[in-house]
């Protein structure tokens, strides 16, 4: 339980979608382990857009590491690599280069 309070350690990324302390505690009492953060744990809050959260490295802050290393096998895979080169100009910017969003956030949401 340690681990899932604050902003630190499990509890940075388990906790997504609110800022307010009032309502945190209000979902804690109720039991929910999950949407308790603010968006601003994961995303930028200066440039906030949908072209920023469409790349594949708003991914990175939390889906990295030895218990969530979904984003080294996503940058070490072939769509990974693409869309890579396709960022750097290497590749046309019409080139298929799926993002982790392509598959697990289709409707634009977590």
């Amino acid at each position: 339980m340690a681990l899932t309070e604050g902003m630190k350690g499990c509890g940075g990324c388990h906790k997504i979608g609110l800022k307010n302390e009032v309502e945190i505690r209000k979902l804690k009492e109720k039991g929910a382990g999950f949407g308790l953060a603010s968006c601003d744990a994961c995303h930028t809050r200066h440039v906030f857009s949908s072209k920023e959260a469409r790349q594949p490295q708003a991914c990175q802050t939390c889906h990295m590491g030895f218990d969530h290393p979904q984003w080294e096998m996503y940058s070490a895979s072939k769509h990974g690599v693409r869309y890579l080169l396709k960022q750097k100009g290497i590749l046309p910017k019409e080139a298929a280069a799926p993002t982790c969003q392509t598959c697990h956030m289709q409707a634009g949401n977590h």
